[in-house]
């Protein structure tokens, strides 16, 4: 009977100590068939300013043109390029977004000539996430991914006001991307942004190694040479607006110890036509399909959760503290705890054979 009783309680045991090994970490495995940029853990204060502690984040090239309507066939780009950097604490993943630029219109022409569905005829950025990490092929965009646009004079820290130069195309609730600011600068202009994935996605996890859909444009219209985008770069691919998986990602570590292993500027393909102009509306839902490029067409709104408030952002420095928690590096992988606990499994087995020879 002892022997009976042991053999069932070590096979209970192992089918314990074998169900935990299968089961899948949150943290997933970086997709490598996309470029990988590492947000290092600290908290800037969002005002415009770059503060010390984005020196901890390493800048990423946003590199790859896909509109060139520049008046010099020699310079396509016409010297327009852009990095960004990340940053990440408990509530919010930090975006630094850097663009050297010097064809900038005045408050009037990037705000009010063209209506909020329109903002990427003009200077600005364009943000899509996937705050699920899906990398399923999409045709659309597929709740909880978003995307929306912010110009180079974008009016940050409330809520939605005619010619703020914000366009929210899936109507996701303010806060998650309101704590945001603008600055004109001697080359060009930056965004510095706080974004608050969990109001789209509530199960988003802020810790180590989790891992964040995204890709980044840059729009830039050069002034008297047409009325639309001239100039168009991204960080990973023109279609990832709808298409999760040709987004990037955004892992979450304590220190990116990376190398800087990015593509060179992608050659400039030709010329785009400048597409024709959509009437502004007057708030900020996803915009009708306009007659433009490709690479620009309105997803299909999706519902967005209701809207919570957003904390102030706290101010910290270089040496921003991170969490009592197992650290990550640049180059650690998601889900690698099933190997110790195949370990206790094979304990759990030996010593299980132990009891039953013993008896």
């Amino acid at each position: 009977m002892k022997r009976t009783l042991n053999f069932v309680l070590a096979a209970l045991i192992v089918a314990v100590m074998c169900a935990a090994a299968v089961t899948p970490a949150f943290a997933a495995e970086p997709d490598k068939s996309q470029p990988i940029a590492y947000a290092v853990y600290g908290t800037p204060e969002i005002d415009g300013e770059i503060d010390a502690v984005w020196d901890n984040a390493k800048p990423r090239r946003i590199s790859k043109t896909f509109v060139t309507n520049g008046p010099d066939p020699d310079n396509p780009t016409n010297g327009t390029s852009a990095v960004f950097r990340a940053l990440w604490d408990e509530k919010y993943l930090y975006l630094l977004v850097e663009v050297t630029d010097s064809t900038i219109g005045d408050e009037t022409w990037e705000l009010t000539t063209v209506g909020a569905g329109n903002l990427w005829m003009r200077n600005s950025v364009s943000f899509t996430f996937s705050p699920n990490y899906s990398r399923v092929e999409t045709g659309a965009q597929v709740e909880p991914a978003f995307w929306y646009i912010l110009s180079c004079r974008a009016i940050g820290g409330g809520e939605y006001v005619k010619n703020d130069g914000t366009a929210n195309f899936n109507q996701v609730p303010r806060d998650t991307f309101k704590n945001f600011r603008t600055k004109i600068t001697d080359t060009g202009y930056l965004i510095e942004a706080a974004v608050d994935l969990s109001q789209r996605y509530a199960d988003i996890k802020m810790t180590y190694d989790t891992c964040i859909g995204f890709d980044i444009y840059i729009n830039d219209n050069i002034a008297g040479i047409s009325n639309t985008r001239d100039v168009g770069l991204c960080w990973c691919d023109t279609m990832s607006y709808k298409n999760d998986a040709l987004k990037g990602t955004i892992q979450l570590v304590s220190v990116d110890n990376s190398t800087d292993t990015e593509p060179e500027t992608t050659p400039a393909p030709e010329t785009t036509p400048a597409p024709e102009t959509t009437p502004a509306p007057e708030t900020t839902p996803a915009p009708e399909t306009s007659k433009q490029d490709v690479t620009t067409k309105a997803p299909e709104t999706s519902k967005a959760p209701e809207t919570t408030k957003v904390p102030e952002t706290t101010k910290a420095t270089a040496e921003t503290n991170a969490p009592e928690t197992t650290a990550a590096t640049g180059e650690k992988k998601g889900g690698c705890g099933s190997s110790a606990v195949c370990a206790v499994a094979v304990i759990a087995v030996i010593g299980s054979a132990f009891v039953l020879r013993k008896h």
